[in-house]
């Protein structure tokens, strides 16, 4: 996998991260929103993401999620996963992060966050390592250093969680 910008640069920026951060929508999910006869929204999510996140859990990595939208399948996706960081109906992800970053002791180059559209901006201009997917908006893949070689909801978690191992000390 290769880096965005700099490869020194990037390299040292993952030595860094203890935790990571991600969005949902176009992220952990294709972006698209389904919806059942009923009406009731659904998700799908990829199990190599899924696989992913319990590598970078494993490698010691706190991992969260902080989505602007709430939906119930979003709390039970992480719960089968262990993530424990779960913020969903969020309008300020930076402000978010910050208080969680507070509260566990860690600082903002510390984190790692993957997003894919405006809502992500300030958080990606914030943390220590920002990660991008290819099918986000330009604006998210000119301020992310690294971009996932495949879209949201189709394994770019896995990607990242790759990039970690190859990386990890």
């Amino acid at each position: 996998m290769t880096f965005k910008k700099s490869p020194a640069n990037a390299a040292e920026r993952l030595q860094a991260i203890k935790a990571v951060f991600l969005d949902v929508d176009g992220v952990m999910t294709d972006g698209g929103l389904f919806y059942g006869e009923q009406g009731e929204s659904l998700k799908r999510f990829h199990v190599q993401d899924g696989q992913g996140i319990q590598l970078m859990r494993s490698q010691g990595l706190v991992v969260g999620i902080i989505s602007g939208r709430s939906h119930p399948a979003v709390n039970r996706r992480a719960q089968e996963l262990g993530i424990l960081s779960v913020f969903q109906g969020i309008s300020d992800k930076l402000q978010c992060l910050k208080d969680w970053a507070q509260e566990a002791q860690l600082k903002l180059s510390e984190i790692a966050f993957m997003g894919d559209d405006l809502a992500d901006l300030p958080v990606l201009k914030a943390v220590g390592f920002a990660a991008g997917v290819p099918n986000a908006i330009a604006e998210v893949q000119q301020a992310s250093h690294w971009i996932a070689d495949k879209p949201g909801g189709q394994g770019a978690v896995r990607c990242l969680a790759d990039l970690f191992a190859e990386h990890a000390q």
